[in-house]
């Protein structure tokens, strides 16, 4: 045979091809906290260590994220030259944020921290049963979180709806209120300060976690309702006839509603106010068709360190059931602020609130958001 050495040389190497483009392609992705969320290229892969494998050649990011930390980011060129592992490091002794001692009343469980850092939370169940939270966090824009149960939630990097051109605009976002569209879709009412004050804009979805700018929201309103665009901190229900009915805060205190029957494109102010000297509005559908409004108390003496509830049997006038609070904080300088009402897919309802304190006040650095869980028939027994 002609060429034997040469071509038995040829033989072993491409036997071994596959096991030297495996060794450049394979790589770990770990971090030194424990259940750190991968993204690749925006996508959620899973928890560290996690192995990059069988990518499309070229340039790729992976993100990282941990509730109370920041986003950390590295491009990789695939392959991969080697095996060492990428490790993105948080902190190990990362700071424990602890809340300051509140006041809980019957029906109402015990406060659970979620791991989640901010305020003005809204979550919604997406058509895979998984829970999506929307919230102003560490970062710009709206920030979001997605979670099976509940029980653990994973941050994603880029958020929900980050600032763009369109908005010429310093002030954050803030305050996202997130609903499902008749079409399927999902709508985003959020807070901004602009040249006006405090006011709406709205941005939609198809897939409930990025979000389009679409505008400013107007509320159409009577000539003896000046609101002068001081509104925010939206929530809201979708009522029996299809309808939107949107509560909203107003400057200096105070809720008031407003109707849309187009899927919030365009809103009707009611008339009047809900509540008084009342801000921080979340509403749920209760048994018997009773609308429940959870609010944050601003008469004297309170500011901001009770969670009230009042109920309505039309969505319009409401009034305290007067058990007092629901929680309330009993530490100085620490804050109970923005209610949220989530009924899981299990049927269990939680209310999430955020717990914010002076700094150096109770261990409290930024907002933490707290979880209780709840029972609606005790609370309209009582």
């Amino acid at each position: 045979m002609k060429y034997p050495r040469q071509m038995l040389l040829l033989f072993i190497i491409l036997l071994l091809l596959p096991l030297s483009a495996g060794v450049l392609g394979d790589v770990r992705v770990d971090a030194d906290l424990p259940g750190v969320a991968v993204f690749l290229d925006g996508i959620y892969m899973g928890e560290t260590p996690w192995n990059v494998t069988e990518l499309t050649p070229g340039e790729h990011q992976i993100a990282v994220t941990i509730t109370g930390h920041q986003a950390q980011f590295r491009n990789i060129t695939f392959p991969l030259n080697g095996t060492e592992p990428i490790l993105f490091t948080f902190g190990s002794s990362s700071q424990e944020y602890i809340p300051g001692m509140i006041h809980i009343r019957d029906c109402v469980g015990t406060p659970e921290k979620t791991g989640l850092l901010g305020s003005s939370i809204t979550i919604a169940t997406l058509p895979d049963g998984n829970m999506m939270a929307y919230y102003s966090g560490l970062g710009k824009g709206v920030r979001c979180a997605g979670s099976s149960d509940g029980s653990e939630w994973h941050e994603f990097p880029d958020g929900c709806l980050l600032p763009g051109d369109e908005h010429a605009i310093s002030s954050p976002f803030s305050s996202p209120w997130v609903y499902e569209r008749s079409d399927g879709g999902y709508r985003m009412i959020y807070g901004i300060n602009d040249e006006t004050g405090p006011s709406l804009y709205s941005a939609i979805s198809e897939d409930g976690v990025k979000f389009s700018p679409e505008g400013k929201v107007i509320l159409s309103q009577t000539p003896d309702q000046d609101m002068k665009g001081q509104y925010s901190i939206p929530t809201g229900l979708r009522m029996a006839d299809g309808r939107l009915r949107m509560y909203y805060a107003i400057s200096g205190g105070g809720i008031r509603s407003a109707v849309s029957d187009d899927d919030g494109k365009t809103w009707t102010n009611d008339e009047g106010y809900r509540l008084e000297s009342a801000t921080d509005p979340s509403v749920a559908m209760f048994a018997n068709e009773t609308y429940g409004l959870f609010y944050v108390d601003l008469s004297a003496g309170a500011k901001g360190q009770r969670l009230m509830f009042a109920t309505s049997s039309d969505g319009i006038t409401f009034s305290p059931d007067g058990q007092g609070p629901v929680i309330e904080s009993e530490q100085k300088g620490v804050w109970i602020l923005d209610p949220e009402i989530h009924i899981s897919k299990s049927g269990t309802w939680n209310l999430y609130y955020s717990l914010m304190g002076v700094p150096g006040e109770a261990g409290i650095k930024v907002p933490v958001i707290m979880r209780s869980v709840i029972d609606p028939v005790c609370l309209l027994s009582k």
